[in-house]
């Protein structure tokens, strides 16, 4: 940055006193045609590099790679959606027998691709899935929220859909880190803040009350506790450009240790809350599906896979081909 300002002063002193002086006081007929033909051109390459008319340096290779990582959010490719309420589709694939059910956020939607792979592959029989899922809206009964009219619909919803006959698998999956974390203050459960002790407490009784209900019935529940979330895992962070405009990759990949220990002023942190679910599941019959496991190595967690390729597309989301073909600890939700 600082090799660049030096350079950026120069430049602006050698163009006012070689450049712009000489234009100024040039009495010529032809400074102002030349002028209005510098700003045209100008104008044209800029339209034609908005139009990708040219090409950076690593394009076709490792930046498009990333570039194509951030994109990366069609998890939603290859299911038929219905609307089940006025703010919430459910989203189906797969053949006409038993099915599971995945009921969450943005978190549950990421799964999708890995769950149709599998319905695809051949290997799950006559299986199906129902994605009962709305982006930040947490998947507790009686919970509130920014989006309030969902989140009703989101209780409503678990109970319907949770209860059919033709299902017999539950899984629940959301950003546990920011519901019960930095956005813990939006969102209350009996009048607490979820981002305070007692809130988080109460929410994982009301939420393990309602799984319970469904081990009662002989439906299999999985709960699936969050994936390590940072911004260095954002895929537009690790490239860097250099000032001779050649691209590097930087990666500063997070220590699990120190997501865990990540809490805010009035929260537990989040290791505590993962905890928490953990304790209570087991109590409740319900099985517990941990993905730090495979997305950690050694107490890291990786932005890149072993060929320099991004597994993220944002600081908070897995890229839907990296779930499709690697993210295995789904597996066990929908194959018989």
């Amino acid at each position: 940055i600082l090799m660049a300002l030096l350079v950026s002063i120069v430049l602006t002193v050698l163009t006012y006193y070689f450049i712009e002086k000489k234009i100024r006081h040039n009495t010529s007929r032809w400074t102002a045609s030349a002028l209005v033909a510098a700003f045209l051109i100008t104008g044209l390459l800029g339209y034609a590099i908005r139009q990708k008319g040219f090409y950076p340096r690593l394009s076709g290779s490792l930046l498009q790679e990333y570039s194509q990582a951030s994109q990366e959010h069609n998890f939603f490719d290859g299911f038929s959606a219905s609307q089940f309420s006025d703010h919430i589709w459910l989203y189906e694939a797969g053949g006409h027998g038993s099915k599971t059910l995945y009921v969450g956020d943005s978190h549950a939607q990421q799964c999708m691709p890995r769950i149709l792979e599998l319905l695809n592959s051949g290997h799950c029989n006559d299986r199906g899935a129902v994605f009962l899922t709305i982006g930040l809206v947490v998947p507790i009964p009686g919970a509130t929220g920014p989006l309030e009219e969902a989140q009703q619909e989101m209780t409503k919803g678990m109970g319907e859909v949770g209860f059919r006959g033709d299902v017999d698998r539950i899984v629940v999956s959301a950003n546990w880190k920011y519901f019960f974390g930095i956005g813990g203050d939006k969102y209350t459960i009996e009048g607490m803040p979820l981002g305070t002790e007692k809130g988080t407490r109460k929410a994982i009784e009301v939420i393990m009350a309602q799984l319970r209900k469904f081990v009662q019935t002989g439906k299999k529940t999985y709960l699936i506790l969050s994936i390590p979330t940072a911004q260095a895992l954002d895929p537009k962070t690790i490239m860097e450009r250099g000032f001779d405009g050649t691209f590097t990759i930087c990666r500063h990949d997070p220590m699990l240790r120190q997501l865990l220990a990540e809490k805010t002023p009035s929260s537990l942190s989040h290791g505590e809350v993962m905890d928490l679910f953990t304790e209570a599941a087991a109590r409740m019959g319900v099985e517990v599906i941990d993905p730090t496991v495979q997305l950690s190595t050694n107490g890291v967690c990786p932005s890149l896979d072993d060929q320099n390729r991004p597994i993220y597309c944002d600081p908070h989301h897995l890229r839907s081909s990296y779930v499709r073909d690697h993210a295995s600890y789904l597996d066990k939700t929908i194959l018989p």
